[in-house]
């Protein structure tokens, strides 16, 4: 690849192991990197993440971590909602106990037809632990709906006060399920515990970012029930509302839901409604709400989802500008402090 440079752009995805060595190399080389989460899986990794940043800098070359999350359509409508002063309010601080900022994920191994997953994904020295994998979608979100083109600096702005991670134990017929593999390889023998491949694939995070408390926790399972699916939960607290994105088992979709605060009463909290869902439909023509209960739900017509992921077409436009938004990569090395830091202190209560 270095050698032959039949392009400008690297595309990296799979293998997390060897992930950072080949972000070095591309770089060196004089080419632009788009790359898979997670670019790195520890301490190490992070330390020659920074510089990889600093050389691209150099070289005038980005590189970009593809956030798809992003780009979800309920992400996008609930972090219009929080920049609604008038509906949301402020974001709060929070407290350890009860974080003002939420986001949680369950995924599964096995989600049916033939399993395709390579051995190697369940070995964490190459995959990377479920606290430096998955949770970097988690945390981006956190960063990009609650600070909105705000930098945030590792250094000032972040600290991690909590991480733990915990076993997912697989049978063998269960790990046949996910890889389509007879037999579970003597490569994934350090893992295995009476007869079970254990692998720490879950785990959870509390963090403080710019004086707010935030929490992220993610949870793998051997296999997707039948009639259920991955699950999708989070939540943002405002000190007008909370908005809440919840999906329950065997729910197809997450939903996203607004509670108002006890404080605000019933006429003004759906006098702004109307007011503010006015001014979101410029942006997403044809949502609305209506009552469930003790909350309102926001109806999203599925013709608003996008029909492709957008993520090269964002990176190819960067590429065209010769430019970054000035909070994309302090944001990131904010997020890999996060999960890199937090691995080691889950390890350390071992």
């Amino acid at each position: 690849m270095v050698a032959d440079k039949k392009g400008n752009v690297v595309v990296l995805a799979g293998n997390n192991r060897l992930k950072i060595d080949y972000i070095e190399h591309s770089i060196q080389a004089g080419m632009n990197v788009f790359s898979d989460k997670p670019m790195v899986i520890n301490q190490v990794g992070f330390e020659r993440l920074k510089k990889s940043y600093q050389l691209a800098d150099q070289k005038g070359l980005l590189l970009f971590d593809m956030m798809t999350e992003r780009y979800s359509l309920i992400n996008r409508v609930q972090q219009s909602l929080m920049q609604d002063s008038m509906l949301f309010g402020k974001l709060t601080n929070g407290t350890k106990k009860h974080p003002a900022i939420y986001e949680s994920s369950v995924h599964h191994f096995y989600r049916g037809g033939k399993g395709s997953r390579p051995a190697w994904y369940f070995d964490v020295l190459q995959q990377g632990e479920g606290v430096v994998d998955v949770t970097t979608h988690l945390i981006d979100l956190a960063f990009w709906k609650s600070f909105p083109e705000q930098a945030i600096d590792y250094n000032k702005d972040i600290k991690v006060l909590d991480a733990n991670h915990s076993a997912v134990h697989l049978t063998k017929s269960e790990f046949s399920a996910a890889t389509s593999l007879p037999e579970i390889p003597l490569s994934l023998a350090p893992y295995m515990k009476d007869s079970m491949l254990s692998i720490f694939a879950s785990g959870n995070i509390l963090f403080n970012v710019k004086g707010v408390y935030a929490a992220v926790n993610v949870e793998w399972r051997a296999a997707t029930p039948k009639g259920g699916n991955d699950i999708r939960n989070a939540y943002a607290e405002g000190d007008k509302c909370i908005l809440m994105i919840e999906q329950a088992f065997g729910r197809n979709k997450p939903r996203l839901c607004i509670q108002k605060r006890m404080n605000i009463s019933d006429k003004d909290f759906k006098e702004q409604l109307v007011k503010s869902f006015a001014k979101l439909q410029k942006d997403f023509p044809g949502i609305s709400w209506s009552e469930d209960g003790k909350v309102i739900q926001i109806n999203i017509p599925a013709e608003l989802e996008l029909k492709r992921d957008i993520t090269f077409k964002v990176f190819t436009d960067y590429l065209l500008h010769h430019s970054l938004p000035k909070w994309e990569v302090p944001n990131t090395v904010a997020k890999y402090f996060i999960t890199t830091t937090a691995l080691e202190m889950a390890k350390a209560k071992d």
